[in-house]
């Protein structure tokens, strides 16, 4: 994968059997499914999204379907090619074959879960969104990432209130470094 920021960013929901795959990244604190920036800018999407699940997962992508192109001002933890604001988001559906291999699953923390159990994962985060819990509190138990809750919110795996979908919003804006209270009026402590 690349380690330059070239101003894209991919995600990739599998699913098999009623259980949705997720993983854990170095760009943000929480679970979710494949996300990455793939390899660069002169790969095609299908080449960057098939490389990141067989990075993270060992899976092969056998069909993938894009379900949605957004740009979401969030922020980064690599160097970017030039000043961005966020990122242009490809969320996409993927089918695959194979099983999760005992090296990506270690590398990535990639495992299927009950798509039942979204709205549970989706607690510790909107709690912080929220000012119910502290960030310490959050990165022990950390469910799913901010920003991913939101999208599944948006693609019907969730639904929640307009009010917390915003905070979580604001908190994928943010940038990976947030205060240990976050203030849902808009201030925050460290």
């Amino acid at each position: 994968m690349t380690s330059t920021c070239y101003g894209i960013r991919y995600g990739v929901i599998i699913e098999r059997d009623g259980q949705i795959l997720l993983t854990t990244t170095d760009d943000h604190p929480g679970l979710s499914p494949v996300t990455g920036h793939g390899l660069g800018p002169l790969a095609t999407g299908d080449e960057s999204v098939s490389a990141l699940v067989a990075a993270q997962t060992g899976l092969t992508v056998t069909h993938l379907q894009v379900l949605s192109c957004q740009s979401r001002h969030d922020q980064c933890t690599l160097s970017p090619i030039v000043a961005l604001a966020g990122h242009e988001w490809h969320i996409c559906l993927a089918e695959v074959t194979g099983e999760i291999s005992a090296v990506s699953a270690a590398q990535s923390g990639a495992y299927w879960a009950a798509v039942a159990d979204l709205p549970t994962l989706a607690g510790p985060i909107i709690a912080y969104a929220n000012g119910h819990i502290t960030w310490t509190e959050y990165t022990a138990a950390p469910g799913l990432a901010a920003i991913w809750v939101d999208w599944l919110c948006q693609l019907d795996y969730l639904t929640m209130d307009e009010a917390s979908r915003t905070q979580l919003r604001r908190l994928s804006e943010h940038g990976p470094d947030l205060p240990e209270v976050w203030d849902p009026a808009g201030e925050w402590t460290s």
